[in-house]
C-alpha cells in the first residue's frame, strides 16, 4: 500500500536540501507554531494526476520523484530556512538533458514553485571520499524580498495559531500580502 503517515516524513525522505538565507531581502522569515509549510504547485498536481492516472501507486521508486510536495519549508532563523526540494526538480536543472514544457498559466520555473530559480534550487555536490563516506557540499542561496514573501505567505497558511518574528519592520510587507496588522 502507499504511504499514509505524515507528509513531512515523505517531504525528507524523497528529497534533497537546499539552504537558503534571506540577509540581503530586507524581509526576515516568519517563525510559525507548526515549524514549517508545504507547497504543491502546478507541476506537483500534474505529478500526482500522472500517478493516480497509471495505477502504480504502490510503485517505491516513482512515488519517489512524485512526492505530494514539490517543496517544504523549514526556517531555522529569521533568516535562513532548509527547503527539501522533490527530486522530480533536479529534471529542471541545466545540464539535466531534460527539455521540460512549462504550462501556460505558470511558463517559468519560479512561477511554477512560487519563489526562486534553477540556481537557488541546486542540490548540494557530493563525492566519495576514500574511506567510502560520501561528503555533501551544500551552497547556502540568498533570496529575494519576493521570495521571502512568498514563502512567508506558506508559512503563515500552515500556521495553526501563532507565529512569531524577530523585527517587525523586516515582516511587515510578508503580513501585508496575508491582510495581517501588526
Amino acid at each position: 500500500m502507499g504511504y499514509k503517515g505524515d507528509s513531512r516524513v515523505t517531504i525528507y525522505l524523497f528529497s534533497y536540501n537546499v539552504f537558503v538565507r534571506t540577509n540581503n531581502s530586507k524581509e526576515d522569515l516568519i517563525i510559525t507554531d507548526r515549524r514549517w509549510a508545504a507547497y504543491m504547485g502546478p507541476i506537483g498536481v500534474r505529478k500526482m494526476n500522472a500517478l493516480m492516472q497509471s495505477g502504480r501507486i504502490e510503485d517505491a521508486m516513482l512515488l519517489q520523484m512524485v512526492s505530494p510536495q514539490d517543496y517544504g519549508i523549514f526556517p531555522l532563523s529569521r533568516n535562513m530556512a532548509i527547503i527539501t526540494m522533490s527530486p522530480a526538480y533536479k529534471q529542471h536543472l541545466k545540464g539535466s538533458g531534460t527539455r521540460i514544457i512549462y504550462p501556460p498559466h505558470a511558463p517559468t520555473l519560479s512561477a511554477c514553485l512560487g519563489f526562486g530559480s534553477e540556481d537557488t534550487i541546486e542540490p548540494p555536490t557530493n563525492k566519495f571520499l576514500k574511506s567510502g563516506v560520501m561528503v555533501y557540499r551544500y551552497k547556502i542561496k540568498q533570496l529575494v524580498k519576493r521570495d521571502v514573501t512568498f514563502l512567508n505567505s506558506l508559512l503563515l497558511d500552515y500556521a495553526n495559531q501563532f507565529f512569531g518574528y524577530a523585527n517587525a519592520d523586516k515582516v511587515r510587507s510578508s503580513l501585508k500580502e496575508k491582510n495581517i496588522d501588526i
